[in-house]
């Protein structure tokens, strides 16, 4: 059986989820590594068969590898996402799977860049071929995505990670490593491996507190000088269930005598040779090395210093820095999200609940300002008592996303300034994930936090800078009394905390030092414990001398250690030396080093491209860098990707000979692409936009010709933007205008009367002329509210008033957190109530589901768009396009919003894309819908005569070429959320004629696009000339061939009457299909026909509704004549036939 996965946003489909922090006193055992798929129901995991860990520890660096074998017994092919325990200071640096197949070798992933990986991976799923992907989503949260898995086989996958290993709590001369994984007894291993090394500078060997096997360590070097000793453990078993965690304790510090016979702990220095890092102008290219120039490797001297500090409580009592500030206000900034509906808030409670009844009873009045974070940041509610505080906090309903980055603290409130703020959230958010919290504080920041999955490194600066507290309430040790007690020392002496402070070194001999902002020393449990304070650089000189200050102020530091640095003294830290430099190829320093500055870097928000150097150049995944596995020459090429040269030797070498810019051959592929497409184009127009008319082209007129100014703005443009070929102007294109070919004229006969119209491509005309191509339609859009026959929504409907609905759906919530669907279903509801507040909210949940998930975020997108939300949809389909560009459907999203928005230059940009893109076979003829969106966006253009509208087109784009005029009656465009699907838009005319994939045109001169039996559409149906009457629109949910089977699709609709016209007027509507061979109706538009306005130049030629349907009339007597005279016709030629025959004789020859 197949256990369905928690909810919790932090664990749902997350590959590598923080789940134990490797805290001081050993932590709880947890579950094992799980291998989700979907199995139709549902997610599932797969069974865990085999588990090896091997852990390398050296000083308070661990490097951790889990080797995992799956059994899939489901029958079918699948994708799957693999969810593993790390702890909070882990980073993954290393990951391999059988690409080849059941059975066969590991193949190591490269870093890539993030967003190009995401690329290559999704290419691949859709090509079917084998492909796995580790890619950074957020703070220390990391996702897995891997396919094939074959069916009735099994699966092996390799992680490898660095994680710093904390000192233990109750006796700061050990450091505790933690393998925290339990399995359940139902669930056995039939294979369980453990292998242990230990490098030991102090010569003490390791103690193994707690093992579910029975491990013993040997040493296996005593002789190496300086004196280190290895010290190695190994066990396996069959057939075990892992009943409790592994908990090792190592050596971490040595003591030296003082005077007065205290002690001291020393400083722990290590130096290693590692990669030179690139400089800001050299790119990183995978499989090449940096060289110096007698082509020898570039290397840099790294150094590590592990200093161990006590924080004395004596101490901080005799060096309270600062006057205590009065105040009178305190302000909490609480994360009531949706994520946090399941966390263990007793702690956090319990602490608030005794700070603040400290603070009413040291203050004759005390106001406390609640700031509450959903998807929004809701007003401020103020309190005047603390029982009123906390039965709000305790009935607190969490619901929606995490808005965190729009939350800002008022540094006062009226005249009143704040004493201190809590801040009670895991760090993450969701709504714009990017952006992390940045809260500018004058008072202290108090920083709570309950979750498994904490954004570590934020909540840490930002109760830094504050000189505040950060405390993650699942970790610590303490109670909530000991937590509140330091919390009120905090307050009551300012700026009271211990902190690092800065450090002082010669920048000739030391470079990129980290950390280089003011860190806390949090203060033992017990008096007399240590404390571990590391710092890591490049050593550019022989010999360096750095001093650590401590203590309260910057200026009157407390406490200082004097660190001697030596290349001399340069040890093989990291094991398995290369014989030729005495390196390895990734020395652990210098990703410990990197580790760090990327650390410092994404904190500052620094340009990614430093970022992306980083990761590839020491092997690791951070915010721009991904690890990616392909399998064949041919996939490494196409991409530009060099492999690992230890497990594809041949490929790495391969395509080291092979792989080069190809700027040219990019050019070539578009201008054939191009041509293709004009002249599929050019079909395309005609049938959809020309030939429902009876046409008569007119004597050509004088042929001019024009070149267009490089760099011009087209808009409200004049002549005095172009200029005659001949001219002395060298630096113009040769672009023509010729008047008989982009400006055709043609008659459109109605009765007896014909009027000649004018197709004009844009700037044709001056823009103070009325150029209309069809009729002025009136008419009405009525599209169907999707209401899903499920019994939440009818039990929704029976509630009276908007209180009880959101009463009962935060009661049935419960039992389907799981279901994207069912946030779409209810946030329709309260859309339909005209509650725009509780519809957005309860549509923002689907942040919280999974993060950066395409689809999910698709669904918002076209939801918010189709309530008017235009900003916050663009701000979703941007992050949709930074995760997707291997889809055209993200550049066209992108593109019409802004277009929405009136921004149509860069409107403009990411239409173009889809027509110049290279895309998957899948998603061919895209191209010709972005083509009339983008003549549209020209003509909205040319409408306007503000110069202020001006605008560049893409490089490349050709006016003349490519615009067309696309004004029609009705347009009808539907695309869909999920890939890999086929829905088709059918549309029944007024006459019962059915426009759908299998009859695409119809009479009357409706038109249907491609149909798109794959990707994401869209599909559209034009009609230049309507009918009068009801048109309606039906979807059918006709095939999925989705991996994952997740079932159903989130369906966009747009309906536009009077298409590209002044009088344009659209509808939105999206519904949700569940399983194939679904089939809803979706609306109807009624056309009704008034009047015909028709525009050449400033002439106007109008026609009245009687006079229309006189004319028709007659069209139709004559058409019924004409019919008869032709079946006269072929009759008599038949007569003649047989005549002819009747005079021939028994040989063939006529007679006589």
């Amino acid at each position: 059986s197949c256990p369905r996965a928690s909810n919790e946003r932090r664990n749902i489909f997350i590959f590598l989820v923080v789940m134990n922090n490797n805290s001081g006193d050993g932590g709880r055992g947890i579950d094992p590594p799980r291998l989700t798929v979907e199995n139709g129901n549902g997610e599932c995991s797969l069974v865990l068969s085999k588990l090896i860990i091997d852990a390398k520890i050296k000083s308070f660096i661990a490097e951790t590898s889990y080797t995992m074998t799956f059994k899939n017994n489901l029958g079918k092919i699948l994708s799957g996402q693999l969810i593993l325990p790390l702890p909070e200071t882990a980073v993954v640096c290393g990951f391999a799977t059988e690409v080849y197949g059941p059975g066969t070798p590991l193949v190591s992933a490269v870093p890539i860049e993030k967003e190009a990986a995401a690329v290559v991976f999704d290419q691949n799923v859709k090509d079917h071929k084998p492909a796995a992907l580790v890619e950074k989503v957020e703070g220390n949260l990391f996702k897995n995505k891997i396919y094939p898995i074959h069916a009735n086989s099994t699966i092996t996958i390799r992680v490898i990670f660095t994680s710093e290993i904390p000192i233990s709590t109750s006796d700061s001369q050990f450091g505790l490593f933690t393998i925290p994984l339990c399995t359940s007894p139902t669930s056995p291993l039939d294979t369980f491996q453990l292998n242990l090394e230990v490098h030991q500078s102090l010569f003490s060997p390791p103690q193994i507190v707690e093992s579910p096997v029975d491990v013993v360590f040997d040493n296996n070097t005593s002789t190496t000088k300086p004196p280190r000793g290895v010290f190695t453990a190994s066990h396996t078993k069959n057939n075990i269930v892992l009943r409790k965690p592994t908990i090792i304790k190592v050596p971490a510090l040595q003591k030296n005598k003082e005077g007065s016979g205290s002690t001291a702990a020393t400083s722990e220095v290590y130096v290693e040779v590692g990669k030179q890092p690139l400089n800001e102008d050299e790119d990183h290219l995978l499989g090449k090395k940096k060289r110096n120039s007698d082509d020898t490797e570039a290397l840099d001297h790294f150094f590590l210093v592990n200093d161990f500090v006590r924080v004395e409580e004596e101490e901080r009592c005799k060096n309270k820095p600062g006057e205590v500030v009065e105040y009178n206000r305190i302000g909490i900034v609480y994360d009531a999200s949706n994520s946090r509906a399941r966390t263990d808030r007793n702690r956090e409670l319990d602490v608030i609940r005794r700070v603040v009844n400290q603070e009413f009873k040291s203050k004759k009045s005390l106001s406390i300002d609640l700031l509450i974070i959903r998807n929004v940041v809701e007003e401020i509610q103020t309190f005047m008592n603390e029982s009123s505080l906390m039965d709000a906090l305790k009935h607190m309903v969490f619901d929606g996303a995490t808005a965190i980055e729009q939350v800002k603290t008022p540094a006062t409130r009226g005249e009143e300034k704040y004493g201190f703020w809590f801040i009670i959230t895991d760090g993450f958010g969701s709504v714009d994930a990017k952006r992390p919290l940045d809260v500018d504080l004058v008072a202290p920041a108090i920083v709570l936090s309950s979750e498994s999955a904490n954004n570590t490194r934020v909540l840490q600066s930002l109760a830094n800078k504050t000189n505040g507290r950060y405390y993650n309430l699942l970790t610590d040790t303490n109670d909530t009394t000991t937590i509140a007690s330091q919390i009120q020392q905090i307050l009551s002496g300012g700026t009271s905390s211990f902190k690092f402070l800065r450090l002082e070194y010669d920048q000739s001999e030391v470079e990129q030092v980290f950390p280089n902002n003011p860190t806390e020393i949090l203060p033992s449990d017990k008096p007399g414990q240590y404390n571990r304070f590391t710092i890591c650089g490049i050593l550019k000189s022989r010999t360096a001398t750095i001093k650590i200050h401590y203590g309260y102020s910057v200026q009157n530091p407390l406490k200082t250690t004097t660190v001697l640095l030596s290349q001399n003294n340069t040890t093989n830290f990291s094991g398995n030396e290369n014989k030729r430099n005495k390196k390895t190829d990734t020395s652990l320093i210098a990703r410990y080093w990197a580790q760090q500055k990327v650390n410092e870097l994404e904190m500052n928000g620094a340009p990614k491209k430093s970022i992306v150097k980083l990761g590839q150049r020491y092997n690791f995944v951070t915010s721009g860098t991904s690890l990616l596995v392909l399998q064949t020459l041919d996939e490494y090429l196409k991409h530009n990707i060099v492999p690992n040269p230890t497990s594809q030797p041949q490929i790495a070498a391969d395509i080291q000979k092979r792989i080069a810019a190809d700027a040219e051959g990019e050019q070539k592929r578009i201008a054939a692409k191009l041509s293709s497409i004009e002249q599929l184009w050019k079909k395309t127009y005609f049938t959809r936009f020309e030939e429902q008319y009876p046409v008569a082209q007119t004597q050509a007129q004088t042929q001019h010709y024009y070149n267009v100014t490089p760099g011009c703005s087209i808009g409200a443009i004049t002549d005095a933007n172009f200029y005659p070929i001949g001219s002395n102007n060298s630096s113009s294109y040769s672009y023509e205008r010729e008047c008989d070919r982009s400006i055709p004229r043609r008659l459109e006969f109605v009765g007896a009367r014909c009027r000649q119209l004018l197709a004009t491509p844009l700037n044709s005309v001056a823009p103070s002329d009325k150029i209309d191509l069809g009729l002025d339609e009136k008419g009405t859009i009525q599209l169907k509210p999707w209401s899903p026959d499920v019994t939440y929504i009818k039990e929704l409907k029976q509630k009276i008033n908007v209180e009880e609905k959101y009463k009962l759906y935060l009661h049935v919530k419960q039992d389907w957190s799981n279901s994207p669907a069912f946030y779409l279903d209810v946030s329709n509801v309260f859309f339909g109530l005209g509650n725009k507040e509780l519809g957005l909210r309860i549509l923002s949940n689907l942040y919280e589901m999974e993060l950066d998930n395409v689809q999910l975020l698709r669904v918002i997108g076209y939801k918010l768009e189709t309530e008017g939300e235009l900003e916050e949809a663009k701000k979703v389909f941007e992050r949709v396009l930074n995760l997707q560009k291997s889809e055209p459907q993200s550049f066209r999203d992108y593109g019409n919003i802004l277009s929405r928005l009136d921004r149509y230059e860069e409107a403009l940009t990411y239409l173009w894309q889809v027509v110049t893109g290279k895309w998957s076979p899948s998603y061919e003829e895209i191209e010709l819908t972005a083509l009339v969106e983008i003549s549209r966006i020209l003509t909205s253009i040319q409408k306007s005569s503000n110069n202020s509208n001006l605008v560049t087109l893409p490089t490349g784009f050709d006016v003349n070429r490519w615009n067309r005029d696309v004004r029609c009656d009705l347009r009808i465009s539907m695309a869909w959320d999920t890939d890999s699907t086929d829905i088709d838009l059918h549309v029944i005319e007024p006459s019962g004629e059915e426009c759908y994939f299998g009859h695409n045109i119809t009479k009357r001169g409706g038109c249907l696009s491609r149909d798109f039996r794959a990707g994401y559409g869209p599909e559209e149906y034009t009609v230049v000339k309507g009918e009068a009457g009801t048109y309606r629109i039906r979807a059918k949910y006709f095939a999925s061939r989705r991996q994952d089977l997740l079932g159903g699709t989130t369906i966009l609709v747009n309906v536009f009457l009077n298409y590209g016209r002044e009088n344009e007027e659209r509808q939105l509507l999206t519904l949700r299909l569940a399983k194939n061979q679904d089939i809803v109706d979706v609306g109807s538009v009624e056309l009704v026909k008034e009047r015909r306005n028709v525009y050449v130049g400033n002439m106007e030629v109008e026609e009245s509704k009687e006079e229309e349907e006189e004319k028709e009339g007659e069209e139709e007597e004559e058409g019924k004549r004409r019919k008869k005279r032709k079946r006269g016709r072929k009759g008599q030629k038949k007569r003649k036939e047989e005549e002819k025959r009747r005079k021939m004789n028994n040989d063939g020859f006529f007679v006589g």
